[in-house]
């Protein structure tokens, strides 16, 4: 049945035309109307009177057929916040252990290669093999592995993440990251503040997008802007606006085991506070009491909104308006760019560049003499459309 066939009420069950027990009918073709036709919004059921069922919308015509001969619309010009990564040589030759299970490769990996970066796997003959990435000089008998980035894309993903973190710190950047991620920024000089603190960079991560395509591997790159508050709870004015607010957890020297997987990263949110001690409900549903100089605010739009509703906005404007601009939405008049992404997509390779032009050779920090090659030329993407 073609979906603009008028729907016939069923005569069953008290459902005919004749029932007068009848208030309302829903035709079976509800869904498929919804679907193709803007003006099914008013047919949505079919309207009782004088004991007959009446459209409640006007006939519907036939959706409009595309002729074979339209021609192919290819669009081009497409470009990504992605750029092309090899690694060479693509076969590493790095040292390894092996461990008869995996709780046996992750005790040595945790306590034995602490300082290590590791990778492992599961070797032919059924037990673990504990590879070494990076790290301090290694001491004793080990086994040698020759590693195929393309058969074991995480290692080509973190030694490209590896190489550029090492790039961005040199150029003045502070990279962090977690296992989503990793972001790179630097203060923006042209905004002061005593408690807020605003930064520019990158946030990127390695993909290896295609399993047919083994051997290349693409860095997604995006432009940020990020604003931190640089003073802790001990603050008054912002232990005053804490309760309720996510904090991050930032301690002095070495964090308790339970806390490591927190530290410079969000923790909870503040319940009480007081001169010393914040009590947070984290983020593993434990309740802490914890030190208020080990506790920095997130800077997220509402933690700012009230920093600013108490401390008086700023003469140049708010700073929500001046991370928008900082993050190229803004123009710096107020109004919206409309180039926002070719602008974010020129700041990106300036700031990767480092004054090259075609491509970017970063050495990698490994047992395996190896290298990063990042070619500085969105990848393009190219699609066919028929229309």
């Amino acid at each position: 049945m073609p979906p603009w066939h008028a729907c016939s009420p069923p005569d069953a069950a008290g459902m005919g035309a004749g029932s007068k027990s009848v208030k309302s009918y829903t035709p079976p073709c509800k869904t498929l109307l919804s679907s193709f036709f803007p003006l099914a919004s008013s047919a949505r059921r079919l309207r009782r009177s004088n004991a007959q069922f009446i459209p409640a919308c006007k006939p519907l015509r036939p959706a409009p057929v595309t002729p074979a001969w339209i021609p192919v619309n290819k669009m081009s010009g497409l470009l990504l916040n992605c750029f092309p990564v090899e690694v060479q040589p693509t076969v590493l030759n790095l040292p390894a252990f092996t461990f008869s299970s995996w709780d046996e490769a992750r005790a040595a990996r945790d306590e034995r290669f602490r300082g290590f970066s590791t990778y492992r796997l599961q070797a032919p003959e059924r037990n673990i093999r504990l590879v070494l990435l990076s790290g301090p000089e290694i001491t004793g008998e080990r086994q040698s592995w020759e590693l195929d980035v393309g058969f074991h894309p995480t290692v080509g993903t973190r030694f490209i993440e590896q190489a550029l973190s090492d790039h961005l710190n040199k150029l003045g950047l502070d990279v962090s990251g977690n296992r989503f991620e990793k972001l790179a920024v630097r203060q923006d000089p042209s905004f002061t503040q005593n408690v807020i603190s605003l930064h520019t960079g990158v946030s990127f991560k390695a993909r290896r997008p295609f399993a047919a395509e083994p051997h290349q591997f693409a860095l997604s790159v995006q432009w940020e802007a990020k604003a931190f508050f640089s003073k802790s709870l001990s603050d008054a004015g912002l232990r005053g606006i804490s309760v309720g607010l996510g904090v991050l957890y930032r301690p002095s020297g070495p964090a308790p085991k339970e806390l490591e997987p927190y530290a410079g990263r969000f923790l909870g949110r503040v319940t009480e506070v007081d001169n010393d001690l914040a009590v947070v409900s984290c983020r593993d549903h434990a309740v802490r009491s914890l030190p208020v100089h080990q506790l920095y605010l997130e800077a997220r739009p509402e933690a700012i909104r009230q920093y600013e509703s108490r401390a008086g906005r700023r003469p140049d404007g708010s700073i929500w308006r001046r991370i928008q601009q900082l993050s190229l939405a803004l123009r710096n008049d107020g109004r919206r760019n409309e180039s926002m992404s070719r602008d974010r997509l020129d700041q990106i390779r300036s700031l990767l560049s480092a004054g090259m032009t075609q491509q970017l050779t970063l050495p990698v920090r490994s047992y395996a003499d190896c290298a990063v090659t990042i070619g500085l030329s969105p990848i393009r993407v190219e699609s066919e459309e028929k229309w």
